[in-house]
C-alpha cells in the first residue's frame, strides 16, 4: 500500500471514514494492484474494498 492506495468499505457496514485498520479476520477483500519491478517486484496495491462475504462457491480470485 502507499499514500496514494484507494481503500473503500463497500460492504453492509459501510463505513465512510474507513482505512485498512477497519479490517478484520474473516472480512471479504478485493485488492487491486501491481508489480513493482524497480523495487525488486514488490506488490503495490492500488485499491483495496472491503465487501459482504459472497455466498458460497462464489468465491474466486488469482493471487500470484
Amino acid at each position: 500500500m502507499s499514500v496514494d492506495t484507494s481503500v473503500n468499505d463497500e460492504s453492509e457496514k459501510n463505513l465512510h471514514f474507513f482505512n485498512i485498520k477497519d479490517l478484520m479476520a474473516g472480512d471479504f477483500v478485493n485488492v487491486r494492484g501491481y508489480k513493482k519491478i524497480a523495487d525488486g517486484g514488490a506488490m503495490v496495491a492500488v485499491r483495496v474494498a472491503r465487501h459482504n462475504v459472497p455466498a458460497p462457491g462464489n468465491s474466486k480470485g488469482r493471487v500470484g
